[in-house]
């Protein structure tokens, strides 16, 4: 099943496909590369997990699903880019046609939530750029997939606990 995040629509049936407590995957999808994060089972905190490369949808959704089961993931985050006055991008409709093709992959067995990433790439390459960060690397895509999923974990998660 899948979401589209609607700031129009109220949070209840969002909050309703997700049991209380568990995993939940961020997807930041890009043309080359996957970003994955990973939530804590409280929902509270998300970290940067893993850059997949790109090959085909066939490997990299197999790739996911291995993630998925070695992580206990019962739901998934994929950023939906949407322009700052709402508009689409060229990349609205990949990251949709990722979503369904990801659900009907796994069966539509796990709830996939497509939402917002407005600015996640964008604070991925301040934060990797910046004098906090430890180590400085080439692709932000796994910390632009943990802000998708921080800023998920605040609006949603957290008023339901």
């Amino acid at each position: 099943m899948i979401f589209f995040s609607d700031p129009e629509n109220t949070n209840q049936e969002v909050l309703n496909s997700f049991p209380r407590f568990g995993r939940l995957l961020a997807i930041d999808v890009g043309t080359k590369r996957l970003g994955l994060a990973l939530s804590d089972a409280s929902r509270f905190l998300a970290t940067p997990k893993l850059i997949i490369h790109r090959s085909n949808n066939q490997k990299d959704f197999g790739n996911i699903r291995q993630y998925i089961s070695e992580n206990e993931v019962i739901g998934i985050v994929v950023g939906h880019p949407i322009q700052l006055d709402n508009s689409r991008t060229p990349m609205t409709k990949t990251a949709e046609d990722f979503a369904q093709d990801l659900d009907e992959f796994l069966g539509e067995k796990i709830p996939i939530f497509l939402f917002e990433e407005r600015l996640t790439s964008f604070e991925a390459r301040e934060i990797n750029t910046s004098e906090i960060s430890r180590k400085r690397t080439k692709h932000v895509d796994d910390i632009a997939a943990s802000f998708i999923l921080q800023h998920f974990l605040d609006y949603f998660c957290q008023s339901k606990n």
